[in-house]
């Protein structure tokens, strides 16, 4: 990979991950549904994959019983794992930074704009909404409410929903997320 890129260079968030630039898995080309969570955790720095760690199970088992696996793609907003501290990395992570959003956000117009669909956009969480949207407004505000933004030339419907972390650490929110799902998927 290169890593001569300006924006990974400004970044650097590539030299604390042992597979930097960790891109989504599921249908690439042609998906109806695009799930865009905030970044790698150390399980996913660790194997090179998106969503594999306690969050990726739990979201695992809210998409079991849709079948919609092979309409689906799953992303980052940021494809680098954020050490909690840069000058002393260790497997414990952050939110990435606004700026880090910022510079890697070309990288997911790039994923979209390969996309020969033009599937609906869900940011699970704040920070996947504030980078794809430059919305301002909280997950809790924006769930479900339908935002349209467009990316390149192609218009996007875009459906917030709570990040799967959230959902482990609330429970009682798996119904409002899997609802929020649905109603995403009844727009297909």
């Amino acid at each position: 990979m290169n890593f001569e890129d300006t924006n990974c260079q400004q970044c650097g968030l590539y030299k604390h991950s042992k597979h930097p630039r960790i891109w989504g898995k599921g249908n690439s080309l042609n998906p109806k549904l695009v799930l865009i969570g905030e970044a790698p955790g150390p399980d996913e720095a660790e194997q090179g994959q998106v969503f594999i760690g306690r969050a990726g199970k739990k979201l695992d088992r809210m998409l079991d019983g849709h079948y919609i696996r092979d309409t689906i793609y799953i992303t980052n907003i940021v494809k680098c794992f954020p050490p909690e501290t840069m000058s002393k990395p260790t497997n414990r992570f952050r939110a990435p930074t606004q700026m880090e959003v910022k510079l890697c956000k070309p990288a997911l117009v790039s994923e979209i704009l390969m996309m020969t669909s033009q599937p609906i956009l869900m940011p699970l969480g704040n920070v996947a909404l504030a980078g794809l949207t430059g919305s301002t407004r909280s997950i809790t505000k924006a769930l479900g409410k339908e935002i349209k933004i467009s990316i390149g030339p192609v218009q996007h419907l875009v459906i917030p929903n709570y990040h799967p972390s959230y959902i482990l650490r609330t429970p009682s929110k798996e119904q409002v997320f899997v609802g929020v799902l649905k109603y995403a998927l009844s727009l297909l």
